[in-house]
């Protein structure tokens, strides 16, 4: 430690060096598989929706017409918000199941087709059961009700074309 004038005492690389062992944890495994569905959607999208997709990159379209589709819907069953403040946000996750959705994406719903070069990060940002979701960092939070669908639904495939 070395005293600055002016600026109190900051550490600074010294002469002496020693080695010391630290954990490296470069290998992960999933706790949870899912299959990538044809497209994500979101049918009562807002302008702060569109926001989260733009900053991370994620391309989407809106429905100008009502399309058939084969969906899943997560139905919640409980929200476990983190007591502890993490990154300025009470982590969100999700119980609950899937179960059949609709059968129509509605005309101005928000589509996010997973066939795209971010793909994989739409993922993450739109399962409900991701952890590190929309849904953690409490994007969705004033439309999470246990009993009720989550806000975004899955397309397991287009029908009717």
């Amino acid at each position: 430690e070395v005293p600055l004038e002016g600026l109190g005492t900051r550490r600074v690389a010294g002469t002496v060096w020693r080695t010391q062992r630290v954990g490296l944890h470069d290998r992960f495994v999933a706790g949870r598989l899912r299959v990538l569905p044809a497209a994500w959607v979101i049918a009562a999208p807002t302008e702060e929706d569109r926001a989260a997709l733009d900053r991370h990159g994620v391309r989407y379209e809106i429905a100008t017409a009502e399309r058939g589709a084969r969906m899943q819907r997560f139905v919640i069953a409980d929200v476990r918000r983190a007591e502890r403040l993490f990154q300025g946000h009470h982590e969100v996750a999700l119980g609950g199941s899937w179960e059949p959705g609709p059968d129509a994406v509605a005309e101005g719903s928000l589509v996010v087709p997973s066939r795209q070069p971010l793909g994989r990060m739409a993922a993450q940002l739109l399962e409900p059961e991701s952890e590190d979701s929309l849904f953690t960092w409490n994007h969705f939070d004033a439309r999470l009700q246990v009993g009720a669908p989550a806000p975004v639904l899955r397309v397991e495939r287009w029908t009717g074309e």
